[in-house]
């Protein structure tokens, strides 16, 4: 049997899921076996590199371009709509934190560690916190992981389904991916981050709202522990714990309201979609 029987040129779910889930094994396999910090960048890259490669592969004969996925002709924005994406990136990584460090306990766990690791953070000047595997995380990993979550994996999903049945799925294996501890963390940014996309459609944009919400986290570790912990023995502290249930508050109503809000909204890459309405139609005759 050759590749050409093997594999039809069509662009499945299946195929680009399986794809990432090997990318991101071989990123941990290679991260197990040499616990070295400048692996961390090396295995972006690998990561990027396998996805890549297998969905070519996966999709034969068919020829794959990245312009296909990054070519959407972005919807233009003024810097104040851009302000005001970071504002609600803030709140949103904020709210998210809120939410899972305050009912941590629902799950028999305990948000002590974590917290002790955020002030230990905090003690630590920038310069002693900026490393090989910091600086990957906040600019490295939103490049790879923009690219599959969003420019490959919402497109497609948005070229199948309804808007926010796409944000949803895509939200919930993007925050899949970031283990128990950090699923809720990456929820409210995923339905987030896939919303943006899916109006803008700017894989750019979408980058850049991501690094700073992970810059967020590097550059302020202590506001973040001390806001998490809620008190309520001073009028600051009482303040202070009304705005984490505001926050929370906000972040589930943004995690309702966004879906819906785009059900209407034209997919973000016309060729792709186009492309994958075709294969169904070949599928189906």
């Amino acid at each position: 049997m050759n590749t050409t029987t093997l594999f039809d040129g069509r662009i499945t779910f299946v195929r680009i899921f399986t794809a990432f889930l090997v990318a991101k094994f071989s990123q941990s396999f290679l991260l197990e076996a040499y616990p070295v910090d400048i692996l961390y960048p090396i295995s972006m890259v690998l990561v990027f590199a396998v996805f890549w490669g297998l969905l070519r592969l996966f999709c034969h004969p068919a020829e794959l371009s990245l312009k296909l996925f990054i070519n959407t002709e972005p919807r233009p924005f003024s810097i104040i709509t851009l302000i005001g994406l970071v504002i609600v990136v803030v709140i949103t990584k904020y709210g998210s934190a809120v939410m899972l460090f305050s009912y941590y306990e629902w799950f028999g766990e305990t948000n002590l560690e974590t917290l002790q690791q955020l002030q230990a953070l905090a003690e630590q000047s920038i310069w002693q916190r900026l490393d090989v595997s910091a600086l990957t995380g906040m600019f490295g990993a939103p490049i790879v992981e923009e690219f599959f979550y969003r420019a490959v994996l919402v497109s497609y999903l948005a070229a199948r389904f309804r808007p926010s049945i796409a944000i949803i799925i895509a939200a919930s294996i993007f925050a899949m991916f970031h283990g128990f501890s950090g699923f809720f963390l990456a929820l409210g940014g995923g339905i987030l981050l896939s919303s943006v996309y899916l109006y803008y459609r700017n894989i750019w944009l979408c980058i850049g709202l991501h690094c700073i919400a992970n810059l967020m986290t590097f550059l302020a570790p202590g506001i973040v522990a001390d806001a998490l912990v809620f008190n309520w023995s001073s009028s600051s502290e009482i303040a202070l714990s009304l705005l984490n249930i505001a926050s929370g508050i906000l972040v589930v109503i943004m995690i309702i309201l966004l879906p819906y809000g785009l059900r209407r909204s034209p997919v973000p890459n016309a060729e792709l979609a186009a492309q994958i309405k075709n294969q169904l139609s070949k599928a189906q005759d």
